[in-house]
């Protein structure tokens, strides 16, 4: 049986940001997950965009949420809020290290 995951944290990276920022919306809405959205600090305005035409498209308040800030600071809140079931990040190995260390405590799908 398939289910949605539930809340899916999505962080992408500054350098193609529509297209990564596709290949991990685009998926987790069409398996019925909630999707918590955070652009690069040095990309907010494509982050702006795709969730603006996604909702003028159609797509219902509270499905993709958008938030903006510093992955240290945004980021680890995100990781760390027990609401959130997966996390799916693109960038350094380093950071995505720290990342799965903050997801094991809840055994979240990093």
């Amino acid at each position: 049986m398939k289910e949605p995951v539930g809340v899916s944290a999505l962080i992408t990276p500054w350098n193609f940001p529509l297209t990564q920022s596709a290949r991990k919306i685009a998926p987790a809405l069409a398996a019925g997950s909630t999707v918590i959205y955070k652009p690069s600090s040095f990309s907010p305005v494509s982050g702006y965009l795709i969730t603006k035409i996604l909702h003028e498209a159609g797509l219902p308040n509270g499905v993709l949420n958008l938030v903006f800030g510093k992955g240290s600071k945004v980021g680890d809140l995100l990781i760390k809020n027990r609401k959130v079931d997966k996390i799916s990040f693109t960038g350094s190995t380093a950071v995505g290290k720290n990342i799965a260390r903050l997801g094991a405590d809840d055994l979240k799908r990093v």
